[in-house]
Parts: structure tokens; C-alpha cells; sequence
């Protein structure tokens, strides 16, 4: 298992929204997969490390602190993102009334600000929406929007087509329908807030 991306929001020096760093993987050549990271001292190394370790170490997790925070009326978000799945132990948000949530109840593979957005602080997104459908399709093997619709919506789970899709004559179901609404705005009607966050609560409960 290979580290392929860092992204890191609120946590000791590193302030800003998102400073994301690009690890090199091996590819089987002759020096792939050598990072080196260096700079004057007090300019983050042992952050970037650290950061990692908040992510895939319970007992660091354990160690973080509101001393941790860069500006305490933000919320500290670590991403990483990886070459295969593997399972989060534990993810903390300290929120602005610097109180200590532990997330937990992961259906993403890699760790997601949206998904993280949704579990501490209950706010869906269209992009946490577009991201567990498409882990959807990833998990289970089912390439083109059709296909998926088709045999997961239709046939696994029972549900109709009763949606249009703009353009084209056949009709798809309401999930997909939210995902094309998502990929092609102006083209379809707007998603409201409460049947977004539906939605997402039924794309959840399909893991």
C-alpha cells in the first residue's frame, strides 16, 4: 500500500485550504517511489509526517490536541489518498466550540473532506453525492452510467426509471438522475437541499 496524495487543512503550520503534496509510487523502474523531504527547520517536515501518521495511527489520533490547530475557529481536515483501500481507525474533528467529535461509519476507500463534512457536521454536498456514486461503480465492477443504473439500481435494488434524462429518449432512475443533474447543470432542475441529503443517506445505505 502506497501513499499517492496528501492534503492538509488547519494543522500546526500548515494553515491554508488545501496545501496538497504528491507522493511518487513505485511504477517497477529503478528509483520510482524515493521521496525526499527536506527544508530549513520549522517549515513543516515533521507536519507532513505526523499528518500521516493522524490518519493510519490510532493511538496518534489519540494524542491530538487543540494545540494541534493552526486557527482555532477552523476545523483541522486531513486527506489521504492511497493506491488501495484501506480502513480508517478513527478520524477527529475539533469543532469551532472546540469540542472533540470521533467520526466514525466510513463508506468512502480514501478519506474525504465531504465525507468527513457530512459525518461530523451533517452537510451534504453535490461532490460527496458524486463521490459515493462513484465508489459505487468502482466497488462493484459496473463501468458507464447506463450499465450501473441498469443493474444496480434497476435490477439490484428494485427501483424504476422514472426520471428523464435531457437529450436522449430512455428514462433512469432518480439516483442517476441526481448524478447527471449534478454533471450538467443548467440542463436539468436544480437538486433541493433535503432530497440531496436523502439521497445520500440511500447511496450510504448501498455499501
Amino acid at each position: 500500500m502506497f501513499i499517492k496524495k496528501l492534503s492538509i487543512n488547519n494543522y500546526r503550520l500548515y494553515k491554508e485550504k488545501f496545501q496538497i503534496i504528491d507522493f511518487n509510487i513505485p511504477n517497477g523502474e529503478s528509483g520510482s517511489g524515493l521521496n525526499l523531504i527536506v527544508g530549513e527547520n520549522g517549515c513543516g517536515k515533521t507536519t507532513i509526517l505526523d499528518s500521516i501518521s493522524l490518519c493510519t495511527l490510532e493511538y496518534k489520533a489519540n494524542l491530538f490536541n487543540i494545540s494541534d490547530l493552526n486557527t482555532i475557529n477552523d476545523n483541522t481536515i486531513i486527506e489521504l489518498e492511497m493506491d488501495e483501500q484501506f480502513e480508517v481507525k478513527k478520524t477527529i474533528v475539533i469543532n469551532n466550540d472546540k469540542t472533540v467529535s470521533e467520526i466514525k461509519d466510513f463508506k468512502l476507500s480514501y478519506l474525504s473532506a465531504n465525507e468527513i463534512n457530512f459525518l461530523a457536521f451533517n452537510y451534504s454536498s453535490v461532490e460527496y453525492y458524486n463521490e459515493l456514486y462513484e465508489e459505487l461503480m468502482f466497488i462493484n465492477n459496473l463501468e458507464g452510467i447506463r450499465r450501473f443504473d441498469n443493474e444496480f439500481f434497476i435490477q439490484k435494488h428494485k427501483l424504476k426509471a422514472e426520471y428523464p434524462e435531457k437529450g436522449k429518449e430512455n428514462m433512469v432512475t432518480k439516483y442517476t438522475y441526481i448524478r447527471n443533474a449534478i454533471h450538467h447543470r443548467g440542463s436539468y432542475d436544480e437538486i433541493a437541499d433535503d432530497e440531496l441529503y436523502d439521497a445520500i443517506l440511500f447511496l450510504r445505505a448501498c455499501f
